[in-house]
Parts: C-alpha cells; sequence; structure tokens
C-alpha cells in the first residue's frame, strides 16, 4: 500500500496488504465487465473471511466511500461499474469456503 495515496490511510491500516489493491492499472481492471468501462475505483478490497470482509465494508462506509461487490468478475450487465469517483471494489472471490449449511 502507498503511504501517499488519497484516501485516508485509516480506512486501511488494520488489513493485510495483499487484501487492499490500490495500483492505478489493477483498479482500472476491476472497474471493467465485459464490455463496459466505469469510472476507476480508487481501490479493491480483497477480504479473506467475513469478519475480514465486515470491517473492510465498515471502514470504507465510514470515510464515505461507495463499496460495489464484485464477485467472479465476467458480468455482462455493467451491474458493479463505478458511478462516481470516490468508489471502490470489494472482491469477494477470496471467500471460498462454506462455513455452516443450515
Amino acid at each position: 500500500m502507498s503511504a501517499v495515496h488519497p484516501i485516508a490511510p485509516s480506512v486501511f491500516d488494520r488489513f493485510a496488504a495483499e487484501e487492499v489493491i490500490l495500483a492505478p492499472a489493477e483498479c482500472a481492471f476491476y472497474s471493467c465487465d465485459v464490455y463496459s468501462r466505469g469510472t476507476p475505483v480508487v481501490a479493491v478490497l480483497r477480504p479473506r473471511d467475513a469478519d475480514t470482509c465486515a470491517a473492510m465494508v465498515a471502514a470504507a462506509s465510514a470515510a464515505g466511500y461507495s463499496l460495489i461487490g464484485r464477485g467472479g468478475g465476467r458480468s455482462y450487465t455493467g451491474s458493479y461499474l463505478a458511478i462516481n469517483q470516490k468508489s471502490m471494489v470489494i472482491d469477494t472471490s477470496r471467500l471460498d469456503r462454506i462455513l455452516e449449511i443450515n
């Protein structure tokens, strides 16, 4: 994570480096679907578990960021494209375990 990034550091301090993508090229990749490009997101959050996901949602929301959910990343509908510049993607592809079937 870059110390000079324009996002408040408190949004990211508690998360591991592999859980937060700030590189503009990677953020641009996550700002597209199969056919369209959205407004570039400022970060991609990649939680490793449900607790981290909840903490990321809380931190980003408290800092005033819109969150866009992304799973497999192959949408044709534009459903995970940002529409404003103060947006982050929360990529749930690392949440890959079934903890309970109820």
